[in-house]
């Protein structure tokens, strides 16, 4: 039932810091201005202030505001209201201020409150101005209908003015002691609002006009480098994009004349033109245009000379950074990150132009690491990150600090030893491709919808029906996972707001969170052969590790201890072994541990990443690295590594799954083909470019349903803060 209220307290208001909420109106404000928010968070909120300090169940909650929901409704509905409660707020999930989460009870409020009964009437106004009215500027119709209304309920005109006094007092009283806004405060406002998706902000030397990357109001087009003056809504395009290429990764040259881009196609490479319009030229070609890369950032040093940017290392697929000398167009390698990783990117020269900050990628682990700029020993800066991934990098005017995006925009000290890794608190995430100019700061908020789809076989080759969606929410699900007997599926999920491993019925209904960690990496589960344990990935100890929970939760058991980190797990089929990717001595590789625990011992000797043993359990399939993905195979009993003849090359390194008579792959084109082991014959099953994402593919025990997870909407726009500090 709703709450019903006394009359002084329906005309309560909480104040907190900056913020105010009024119990009539519904409203929060900040600085006296209405946050927009829909009544949900709202009443949410009003739950907790009104039981400050005290822990506040679900069920109370789910009492209070959701009293006809059922479980899953009431479970979606209170992460989201949450979500958007602490996003208002600007208030950061690992490091609370305001709103603290009880793991597997409820909630909390934190922050101190005062609260102000008004006299009944003394807030009359704040109703009228929640539905859009000024009293003060009501037509005089309306001010005669509205008082014949009270006269008819025995008001007189006396008790009508003194009303009016009231309001107008406590109008005026309102708004001189309301704290004053801090003017010097950051504050947070869109950039561009377009259709479509922007991407990649760099602003120019002067700081008065942006440049990004824009698909146009179709999302699925290629990109193109638009510029736009900040403050004003036209952006208009830098260069006509040719033909099956795309453009992105602007960066303004230091005298603000021209914008270096990359150009992503059959002449891919470093590219410049002219701020004001005009031809592109090719600066310098480069490998990187047919890779499935998140993307090409480059930078150009302060003094116009030099630019940072990375490529495949010749001979080899790993991607190092180099320096191009725009005088002699000569290049150099400055960075050696471990074989078989994807290597090294987002290079950031510091405003001095001393120094060079980078992102190196290691098996699925992210880490920023700074450099003299003309090269030398790199320096880790965030060993004890525990981040789903890092998305561009930008120094602080000072260079004292470096602010990378991601789950959340962060900042870490480039000065101290040990430094602690913080959250840019009022910047909602995800934030990602930070970038700075004096106390402006520009990033991307972004936002992905993926689910978990499913095709429906009548046999190995042929499509019973069209694909449609199985497990489904506002926010992503990925890397599911048949039971044993396939009744059952298992996933990955950031649905709680963080990613953990979910079970649900094979229809997707009924869906029930297995794992807590709350604030870290969970995923790539996988079922144990008896259908009891499920084997994933977590960064809990803040190096992803190989972990086992019960399918009926509790507490997860580490398997692995690997100083460089293990991942993405695979049951034996007999259940003895859990196979595992991890990199040591510069090369990633498989290795398997016992499932009951035990020391771990090496598969592979040349190069492993992904693994999946056969049915019969007499070979281990796998993939070599995400920049070789093509299929390969070992005896479980030891032997000689082999790629399997003929299969084709799948676009991700887990595209693939395999069942008794041969192998689906999913292959660059977005088709999805049939690989038999007896004849070696390859058979195109569906076309479907939604097939084309970086999470892995599953099949059912029966072999009737192929599953995987695709993007269904994202949205990303560029965000202004200004006064960042």
């Amino acid at each position: 039932m709703p709450a019903v209220f006394s009359p002084s307290q329906l005309n309560r208001i909480f104040r907190f810091g900056t913020f105010e909420f009024s119990v009539r109106a519904l409203e929060l404000r900040k600085n006296g201005e209405v946050l927009r928010l829909q009544q949900q968070p709202l009443r949410v909120l009003l739950v907790l202030l009104e039981c400050s300090g005290e822990a506040i169940t679900r069920e109370e909650i789910r009492a209070r505001v959701w009293p006809d929901a059922n479980v899953q409704d009431f479970d979606n509905s209170l992460r989201v209201a949450i979500n958007k409660l602490r996003q208002a707020l600007g208030d950061d999930p690992e490091h609370p201020q305001y709103v603290e989460t009880l793991p597997r009870r409820g909630y909390r409020w934190l922050y101190p409150v005062t609260v102000q009964d008004s006299p009944p009437n003394a807030l009359e106004k704040e109703g009228q101005r929640a539905a859009g009215h000024d009293p003060a500027q009501m037509s005089a119709a309306k001010a005669d209908h509205r008082w014949s209304g009270l006269r008819q309920r025995g008001v007189g005109f006396r008790s009508v003015l003194f009303t009016v006094s009231l309001v107008v007092a406590a109008l005026a009283a309102g708004r001189y002691l309301r704290p004053a806004p801090d003017v010097n405060g950051p504050k947070v406002s869109p950039l561009t609002t377009y259709p479509g998706l922007e991407y990649m902000p760099s602003i120019s030397p002067d700081g008065k006009r942006v440049a990004f990357a824009w698909t146009g109001s179709n999302a699925v087009d290629p990109y193109g480098v638009y510029i736009k003056l900040i403050g004003e809504e036209r952006a208009h395009r830098l260069t006509e994009t040719p033909a099956g290429a795309s453009d992105g990764d602007p960066v303004w040259s230091p005298d603000g004349k021209s914008i270096y881009f990359f150009r992503r196609g059959e002449a891919s490479g470093i590219y410049i033109a002219p701020a004001e319009g005009g031809a592109a030229r090719e600066v310098l070609a480069t490998s990187l245009g047919d890779r499935r890369l998140r993307r090409a950032r480059f930078d150009v040093s302060p003094d116009g000379r030099t630019v940072a940017y990375p490529d495949e290392i010749p001979g080899q697929q790993t991607i190092a950074l180099f320096l191009l000398d725009l005088n002699t167009m000569q290049t150099r390698q400055i960075t050696n990150p471990p074989l078989a990783s994807e290597g090294d990117g987002d290079p950031a020269f510091s405003h001095d132009g001393k120094s060079l900050a980078f992102r190196r990628d290691t098996l699925d682990l992210q880490q920023v690491y700074v450099m003299t700029s003309g090269g030398g020993e790199a320096r880790l800066l965030t060993f004890n990150l525990i981040a789903h991934a890092i998305d561009g990098l930008a120094w602080t005017p000072n260079d004292r600090e470096i602010i990378f995006g991601g789950k959340q925009l962060r900042r870490v000290s480039v000065t101290e030893r040990g430094p602690a890794i913080a959250n840019v608190s009022y910047v909602p995430g995800p934030s990602v491709f930070p970038a700075i100019h004096g106390n402006w700061l520009a990033y991307v908020q972004a936002a992905t919808n993926a689910n978990i789809w499913k095709l429906e076989l009548r046999d190995p080759v042929h499509v019973a029906r069209e694909p449609s969606k199985l497990i489904a929410s506002t926010r992503q699900q990925a890397a599911a996972s048949y039971s044993p007997d396939g009744s059952r599926i298992v996933f990955q999920s950031d649905r709680s707001g963080d990613w953990e491993i979910w079970i649900c019925e094979r229809d997707g209904s009924n869906a029930e969170q297995l794992t807590h960690f709350g604030g870290v990496l969970a995923g790539s589960p996988r079922w144990s052969p008896d259908g009891r344990q499920i084997a994933f990935d977590s960064r809990a100890n803040g190096t992803s590790q190989i972990y086992v929970v019960s399918v009926n939760g509790g507490e997860p058991r580490r398997l692995t201890d690997a100083a460089t980190g293990a991942a993405v797990a695979s049951w034996s089929r007999d259940g003895r072994w859990i196979y595992y990717s991890t990199v040591r001595g510069g090369a990633s590789n498989l290795w398997k541990v016992p499932s009951e625990g035990g020391a771990a011992q090496p598969v592979t000797r040349d190069i492993g990443v992904y693994a999946v043993e056969s049915p019969d359990g007499r070979y281990l399939y796998f993939s070599r690295s995400p920049l070789d993905p093509t299929i390969w195979r070992v005896p479980v009993g030891g032997g000689a590594e082999e790629l399997v003849p003929g299969a084709p090359k799948p676009s991700d390194p887990s595209h693939w799954a395999v069942v008794a008579a041969g192998l689906y792959i999913i292959d660059g084109n977005g088709d999805l083909r049939f690989y038999r082991f007896d004849t070696r014959g390859v058979t195109t099953v569906l076309h479907d470019a939604r097939f084309l994402t970086d999470w892995s593919m599953a099949i059912s025990p029966d072999g009737r349903e192929i599953v995987w997870a695709q993007i269904d909407e994202s949205a990303a726009d560029l965000m202004l803060v200004e006064n960042f500090r």
